[in-house]
This record gives C-alpha cells, structure tokens and sequence, in this order.
C-alpha cells in the first residue's frame, strides 16, 4: 500500500469537522431548547427570522420604534436581560448581546430603524484624490525609466544607434 492510499481525503475531513461542528451545535440547542423556543416563536409571529450561528442566537430586524419595543419587550418578559447602552434618540440603529443565568446561548439582538431618512444639515467641499483601475496588457511605454526622461527634441534614431563602450 503506499502513502498515497494512506492519506485521507482534505475533503473528507472537512465533512466530518461540519458533521462534528453541527452535532455540538444540536446538543447545546437541545440543551437551552425549552428557553429560547419561546422566544423564536414569538419573533416568528412578529415577522422576524432568527438562526443559531457560533454559538449565538442572531435576531436581526427593522422597523419602527414600537417594533423595536415589542423585541426587547419579548426577551425581558423571557428573563433576559443586556447591560448595553439604552438606544439613543436619533440613532439608526441599536445591538446588544442579551443573557440569560440559566442559558448557554446568548442573544445578540440587532435593530435597524425602518424610519430614517437623510437631512442635509450643511455643504462641505472635500477635495479628493481620484483613482480609476486601469487592465490591460503592459506597453512599452506603461513599463517605468530608471534614467531620466528623454526630451522631445531627441532624435529617435540616436536612441537606435548601439551603444559603444
């Protein structure tokens, strides 16, 4: 047998290390299951989709001020609790990771305001640089000097002469 057939296929233990990863993933949702399964129903209701992803519970959602106060309304009233910042007034979004004593899994809990809109509170010129990309195949005349620039009024044909030593 050679060390070839010994190798175990990259592949395949990436499949494994997922197979692995999930089987963690369901044992520790089983474990916190009777807690969080209220709470992603009762988002569910209200029209927002929530996932389990590293170890979290993302709930991600827009809307208006009430929308965001029946969010936090649902995870206080399931015992969990943030010691972030409050949202402050005129911000156009919030996040905050919420615990609970007796979960594992937390939840991180992200808002975006569905009512903003844009105010032109001044004008600010800003000179900047502009850069574009150009492709393409490289030209003679793209490639750098290390000498300095010829003038113009060179003849080109001196440049075609061979060089003497």
């Amino acid at each position: 047998m050679s060390d070839i057939e010994n190798i175990e296929c990259p592949i395949d233990l990436q499949l494994q290390q997922a197979s692995l990863d999930l089987a963690k993933k369901k044992v520790r949702w089983n474990a916190n299951r009777l807690r969080l399964e209220p709470i992603v129903n009762a988002f569910t209701k209200i029209g927002v989709d929530s996932d389990l992803s590293d170890g979290d519970l993302n709930i991600r959602f827009s809307g208006d001020k009430g929308k965001l106060a029946q969010g936090v309304r649902i995870l206080r009233v399931a015992r969990f609790v943030t010691d972030s910042a409050k949202p402050k007034k005129g911000d156009s979004s919030w996040s905050a990771f919420f615990l609970h004593p007796d979960c594992a899994i937390r939840i991180w809990f992200v808002f975006t305001s569905s009512v903003c809109r844009q105010v032109k509170t001044g004008t600010k010129t800003i000179e900047v640089d502009v850069y574009e990309t150009r492709c393409g195949d490289i030209t003679q005349e793209q490639l750098p000097c290390e000498t300095a620039l010829i003038s113009e009024t060179e003849s080109t044909s001196a440049l075609m002469e061979p060089m003497s030593f």
